[in-house]
């Protein structure tokens, strides 16, 4: 089942396509450009960073203009309420929380590649799920057997040695699942799972995202900080 759910993932990620279209010089729209699969994350990538400047720009003029004695009230009113209306979100909550660019900065791709995207990490969210049921219904199973007395307990440094076991089989599989991602693939989906609290939980269980380098992301310092430490059905789960 496992492998056939990787099989559909890989399928869905050849599927991928983005079209861009192209004008002569007499405004006639001529072939297009069209993306396939790694092509087109990495493009998808690229806007981001396209977005990213523009934010940055943005709020650079939206500090000089409020800065300026020469503009009224009014008129300061007025040049932020056309930020929020382009990035969704007011100057001042994005001065005051400026972790949140990242998270602004995915919107806005999402928004445009949604169909390119959704799909995709929708199926991704269904395998990594089909793992940590499928490795707490057999630690469920090994504790059942252990209270029947058909199981021995063996505990060392606190931790159950059969359990242990248990959790290093799907983290293998879980490796499986990261092998077949190119590291475009991996920085989309750290910041697809900042929308997502069950999606995210699980990327930061299986560490699927551990091997991304954290100079590679948008704000490297800041996005760092995206993934804390957490505490899931009392079960620790580290920080990337």
């Amino acid at each position: 089942t496992f492998f056939n759910l990787l099989k559909t993932q890989n399928d869905i990620r050849q599927g991928i396509d983005y079209q861009v279209d192209n004008y002569n010089d007499h405004g006639t729209k001529v072939n297009p450009t069209i993306y396939n699969s790694q092509t087109a994350f990495t493009e998808i990538k690229k806007f981001m960073f396209t977005v990213k400047e523009n934010l940055n720009k943005n709020c650079s003029k939206v500090e000089a203009f409020l800065a300026d004695d020469k503009n009224t009230e009014e008129e300061k009113t007025k040049f932020l309420k056309k930020f929020e209306t382009v990035h969704s979100i007011e100057y001042y909550h994005i001065l005051a929380n400026p972790e949140l660019s990242s998270k602004v900065v995915y919107k806005e791709t999402f928004d445009k590649f949604h169909n390119q995207l959704g799909h995709y990490f929708r199926n991704l969210y269904h395998i990594l799920l089909y793992l940590k049921e499928s490795e707490e219904n057999e630690i469920g199973l090994l504790l059942h057997q252990q209270l029947l007395g058909k199981k021995v307990s063996i505990v060392i440094n606190e931790k159950d040695i059969e359990i242990q076991k248990i959790k290093k089989k799907f983290s293998k599989y879980s490796d499986f699942v990261q092998a077949q991602m190119s590291a475009t693939e991996l920085f989309l989906l750290f910041y697809n799972s900042l929308f997502f609290s069950k999606m995210k939980k699980l990327v930061q269980y299986y560490q699927i995202v551990g091997n991304l380098s954290s100079d590679d992301l948008l704000y490297p310092e800041k996005d760092n900080l995206l993934y804390p430490e957490i505490n899931n059905k009392g079960e620790l789960i580290q920080k990337l």
